[in-house]
């Protein structure tokens, strides 16, 4: 039987060397407002003074073209970036075959050359409009000849992202040889201490700044302005590329967690590491009191969507790995007299006596 010190928690979000990308909520400022409406009693003139004041007509002229500048020098940023993916890593990786397979290539690389070019053709697109703007241009249709391309491309690379990411480190953990290279490159003064994880995580972040920056050049763009209606549809079809993004990131996190949860964890045998990094979503870790022969004993437990893993604490945040169980044969019991539970898997049972009924697992 085991009890629980204390709740099993949520794991919180180690962060990776790399830029973790944020979800876009596209209007998430709207719904903001929504969930604090003004009280029905209010005074007219407090509910008056709440309401946004004009711009004036000069400023947001000016913040309209900042917002453009932004625009095209985040994207030069971006494209240089993909760049040195390709030309620091890529092609010396083709250059020699010996480094990794061509399948691995594939998968950790994946469409990231077209990505490249897309970004270079709006890249030349915004440069072009930033050298000749004035008040009456825009950007919408830098974008539009690009949308299809957009879409594709970096819906393609958001779908294989996280297949990419459990590939790399596959091959980091199994070939000295490609790790080897992959910290020489990182070393290089170009390479600014960056990783390649940092690097091919920069299409899943620049896609949702699209949407961000695109709302700011609205926020300044008179509705009355002929770049206000096709940019808005421009930014309308990046939104819907945008959900797919956040799914990819939910599973791009989860990676995260896995990966930093087995550099947690020693004496975890091989196939344990390969199948928790297919497909198993970590969904809360805590610390339980097991009775053992002669005396209770703490141990570290992981939950996961399919499983349950516990191990024993050996240094500070590091744990021995002992076992893992399978919940297809779980069954859940209440606990009488407290808002606990008992967990019963195979021969084993677990009992997590929750301070309050809310935190039950």
């Amino acid at each position: 039987m085991m009890e629980v010190e204390e709740p099993l928690q949520t794991p919180p979000h180690t962060p990776s060397p790399s830029p973790s990308p944020a979800q876009v909520t596209p209007d998430a400022s709207a719904s903001s407002d929504a969930a604090s409406p003004e009280p029905r009693d209010s005074p007219p003139e407090r509910r008056a003074s709440k309401k946004k004041k004009p711009e004036d007509p000069a400023a947001s002229a000016r913040l309209r073209l900042l917002t453009v500048v932004e625009l095209c020098d985040t994207e030069k940023t971006h494209l240089q970036t993909l760049r040195y993916t390709v030309e620091a890593y890529l092609e010396p990786i083709r250059a020699q075959p010996l480094l990794l397979r061509g399948s691995a290539v594939r998968k950790i690389f994946h469409n990231v050359e077209r990505v490249e070019r897309v970004s270079e053709l709006l890249c030349e697109a915004l440069l072009s409009r930033v050298a000749v703007w004035s008040d009456s241009a825009g950007i919408a249709d830098c974008f539009m000849p690009l949308l299809d391309k957009i879409n594709s491309v970096y819906t393609s690379y958001m779908e294989n992202y996280d297949k990419a990411i459990r590939k790399l480190f596959s091959c980091k953990q199994s070939n000295e040889r490609f790790a080897a290279f992959l910290e020489e490159v990182k070393m290089r003064p170009a390479s600014s201490l960056l990783d390649l994880e940092s690097r091919l995580v920069t299409p899943v972040q620049r896609a949702p700044r699209y949407l961000l920056l695109l709302k700011e050049y609205l926020a300044h763009t008179p509705p009355t302005h002929s770049d206000y209606e096709p940019t808005t549809r421009v930014r309308a079809e990046l939104e819907k590329m945008a959900r797919t993004i956040n799914e990819s990131i939910k599973k791009q996190q989860n990676t995260e967690k896995l990966i930093e949860l087995q550099k947690r964890i020693v004496n975890m045998p091989k196939e344990v590491r390969r199948t928790l990094m297919a497909d198993h979503v970590l969904i809360r870790e805590g610390p339980l009191l097991k009775d053992c022969r002669k005396m209770r004993k703490k141990r570290m437990f992981w939950l996961f969507s399919d499983c349950l893993m516990y191990g024993e604490q050996v240094g500070q945040s590091m744990y021995s790995y002992h076992r893992t169980l399978l919940l297809e044969s779980a069954a859940v019991q209440s606990l009488a007299d407290t808002p606990g539970i008992r967990l019963r898997v195979l021969t084993h049972n677990f009992a997590h006596a929750a301070r309050r009924h809310e935190e039950r697992v």
